[in-house]
C-alpha cells in the first residue's frame, strides 16, 4: 500500500534553529480581534473550552482588552476590540489590526536577549521593529511578518507578582486620566542596539527615566 503522506525534508526551507542564539522561552499569550457587537459570547468561549477566568478587563481611549487566563500568568489570550489604529501622536506605528488574530506575543528571557534578536533580525533580514516600546516592567517589540500578522517579542523585567501588580495599578486608574503615551514609551530600536554594542548594559534600559532622558538628548 502506498504512502498515504510523504515528509518533506526541511533542509529545502534553510534557517535552521541556532541554539547558540536567544529563542523565545515560551508564547506568553494570543491576541484576537473582536470584529462583531457583543462581546460576551465570545469571552464565556474561552473561559468555558479553556477552563479559563478573566484576569483584567481595560478600556484604552480607542479599543477594549479583555484579558483571559487558565493559570498565574498574567494572561494567555487577549481579546481586542476596536477598528481603529492609535493615533500618531500617540506615537505606536504597528497599527491594531481588525482581523480573527490580531497578534502573537513571545516571551523572551530578559531584555538583552531581546536586543540581541533585535540585531540579528536586522542583520538576517534587514528589518528593525515596526514598534518597540518600554512599558516600565516589560520592553516590547513589534515585527509583521510578509502576510501582514503582527509578532509581538516580549522582555519583563520582574518577576511574575511584580507584573501582575503593575498591572493591577495599570488597569483600575481613573479611565479618563490614562493614555497610551502615560503607559508606553516608544524606542528606537536601532539606537538601542548601537548603545548597546557601545557597552551600555542591557539592564541599564530597565530604567524607563534613562531611556526617556537619553530620548529627550537625542540618543534613542
Amino acid at each position: 500500500m502506498a504512502e498515504r503522506y510523504v515528509a518533506q525534508k526541511t533542509e529545502i526551507f534553510g534557517g535552521a534553529m541556532d541554539r547558540a542564539k536567544p529563542a523565545p522561552i515560551e508564547m506568553l499569550h494570543l491576541s484576537i480581534s473582536h470584529v462583531g457587537p457583543g462581546i460576551n459570547d465570545l469571552v464565556e468561549f474561552y473561559q468555558v473550552v479553556l477552563n479559563m477566568r478573566v484576569a483584567y478587563v481595560f478600556d484604552y481611549p480607542n479599543f477594549q482588552f479583555i484579558a483571559l487566563t487558565h493559570d498565574d500568568e498574567n494572561h494567555r489570550i487577549g481579546i481586542a476590540y476596536t477598528h481603529q489604529e492609535v493615533s500618531e501622536e500617540e506615537g505606536r506605528k504597528a497599527p491594531l489590526r481588525a482581523c480573527r488574530l490580531e497578534h502573537t506575543t513571545w516571551k523572551f528571557r530578559d531584555f538583552g536577549d531581546l536586543i540581541v534578536t533585535a540585531k540579528r533580525i536586522h542583520d538576517t533580514l534587514g528589518i528593525w521593529p515596526a514598534s518597540a516600546r518600554h512599558g516600565g516592567s516589560e520592553l516590547t517589540m513589534d515585527y509583521i511578518d510578509p502576510d501582514g500578522n503582527r509578532v509581538e517579542l516580549l522582555a519583563h523585567s520582574g518577576s511574575k507578582a511584580e507584573i501582575l501588580f503593575g498591572l493591577y495599578q495599570q488597569f483600575n486608574t481613573p479611565r479618563d486620566d490614562i493614555k497610551y503615551s502615560d503607559i508606553y514609551l516608544n524606542l528606537n530600536m536601532e539606537k538601542v542596539v548601537a548603545l548597546y554594542e557601545a557597552g551600555t548594559p542591557a539592564d541599564h534600559f530597565l530604567d524607563k527615566e534613562f531611556c526617556r532622558q537619553l530620548i529627550a538628548d537625542g540618543k534613542l
